[in-house]
């Protein structure tokens, strides 16, 4: 299979962007595309979800709370945008040919839907490395990514050192 895009699937972090190295020479090596693609409504969408069925005849959410948090979602959606841009225009100005994409849903659909949409695409994603209950508990975006991704995945391991209360 010929490498004809890469995407880097991040989400605001440092520990995501990690990927981004790891990419960039393959990018090269096979004269592709890099997409940074971030995915926006897992929490965002469940939270205008919310909002939408109290706005619902007999709900019992008011409309100014409806509307507050539908104008935090559609923010989050802008800023998400706005970082996907500005990273991508760093990536721009050391030469790389480089889209910036921000799609909804949830993550690992999101990265997968985005993935099949073009063929010849490669994944670089960046893994926390959880093990044991902390994996239990919040899951990996990457594994599932792996298990069911149509095309080759890298994995970095990542090397940030995390905060306490993120593990």
């Amino acid at each position: 299979m010929l490498v004809s895009r890469v995407i880097v699937p991040v989400d605001g972090s440092a520990m995501a962007e990690q990927a981004l190295e790891y990419a960039l020479p393959l990018v090269q090596a096979f004269g592709a595309s890099l997409t940074v693609l971030r995915i926006v409504g897992g929490q965002e969408g469940s939270v205008r979800t919310l909002a939408l069925a109290g706005s619902q005849p007999g709900a019992m959410m008011d409309p100014a709370t409806v509307e507050m948090i539908t104008e935090e979602a559609e923010e989050g959606e802008h800023e998400a945008q706005r970082y996907v841009e500005a990273l991508a225009a760093r990536l721009a100005e050391r030469g790389v040919k480089v889209e910036s994409l921000v799609r909804e849903g949830s993550p690992v659909a999101g990265i997968l839907e985005e993935t099949k949409r073009v063929p010849g695409t490669m994944l670089a994603l960046t893994t926390h490395g959880r093990t044991g209950l902390n994996r239990l508990l919040f899951g990996s975006v990457a594994e599932a990514v792996v298990k069911r991704s149509p095309g080759p995945v890298l994995v970095v391991r990542s090397f940030a050192v995390e905060s306490a209360e993120q593990e």
